[in-house]
Order: structure tokens, then sequence, then C-alpha cells
């Protein structure tokens, strides 16, 4: 998706990305996910009403924790801890379709909001189970690469502590 002020760059190994942009928002996941978040903030405050308060703040929490578990799992350091904070996403987002279902079965939301709220929902819940299997298909990262590690033990000096030798018999 093209954003004016953020030019393409090619990056190391010729992969595209965008200038300047966080490691969250490259992800698919993670676009679609603020999206749907955007969109149901809005129809929830189209027809706010004291009358279902508690369910729209419920729903308001769930679509936000989306977005913000992939944030978070994207800052991670190890990709089992990204998908343990994809599958607390994936979580929110299935909480967030039955919530869209009971907003607009008590008619806190429109019908034709429900049909779109949906969708989305079901988009990023694809995505996130996509990125889930992608991500648990790779090994942890290492804080420092192998190939690093394995340079610097080489260029490490090796010298051993002098062993005590045989006691004397003085």
């Amino acid at each position: 998706m093209y954003q004016p002020g953020r030019e393409w760059v090619c990056g190391r190994g010729g992969v595209l990305a965008f200038f300047g942009m966080s490691p969250h928002e490259r992800l698919i996941a993670w676009q679609k996910a603020h999206e749907f978040t955007v969109v149901t903030l809005s129809a929830l405050d189209r027809r706010s009403g004291a009358r279902h308060e508690a369910l729209a703040d419920q729903l308001r929490r769930a679509a936000i924790a989306v977005s913000a578990n992939i944030v978070e799992g994207s800052a991670r350091s190890s990709a089992t801890e990204f998908a343990a904070c994809l599958s607390m996403a994936l979580a929110a987002a299935r909480e967030s379709g039955y919530l869209v279902r009971l907003a607009a079965d008590l008619e806190a939301i429109r019908t034709s909001e429900r049909a779109v709220l949906e969708a989305r929902c079901e988009q990023v819940c694809r995505l996130i189970v996509s990125l889930l299997r992608h991500i648990s298909a790779r090994p942890d990262r290492p804080s420092v690469s192998r190939s690093a590690a394995a340079r610097a033990s080489r260029a490490a000096p090796r010298h051993r502590p002098a062993s005590p030798g045989p006691p004397d018999d003085d």
C-alpha cells in the first residue's frame, strides 16, 4: 500500500520496505487489524448510548487489543514470544467478532455495520493465523547470530590458565 511521504527503498537482500516504518506497520495483519479497530470505534461512536455502554466498552477494548498485541509481539526478541502475542491477538479478534454480533442483536450497532465489521474481523483472523503459521515454522531468532558468535569465538584468544603442577615434595 502506497503512503505519501514514504518512499520505497531497496533494503539488504533486495527486500522492499517503506522507509521510516515501524516493524509492525509492515505487517498486513496489523494494517487490517488497525483498520478494523478504527471502523469498530467509529461504528460504536455513531450509536453511543448508555443502554449498552458496558458492551461498547468491552468491544472497544477487544478491538484495540487485536492490533496492540500484534504491535507488542513484533517488538519481542524471539519467534516464540511473537507467536504468543499473536495468539492473544487472535483470541481478542474472535472475542471482537462475537461482541459485534451481540451488539447488532441488541441494536447497539446497525445491521449494515455488523456485516462490514464481521467481514473485516474474519479477514484479520485469517491474516493472524497465516502469520502465526509463518512465525511458528521459523526457529527462534537468537539475540546474536550464530555466524557472528562463531566468528567471535574463533577470534578470541585461546589461552588456558596454567595448571598447577604436581605438588612439591619438600
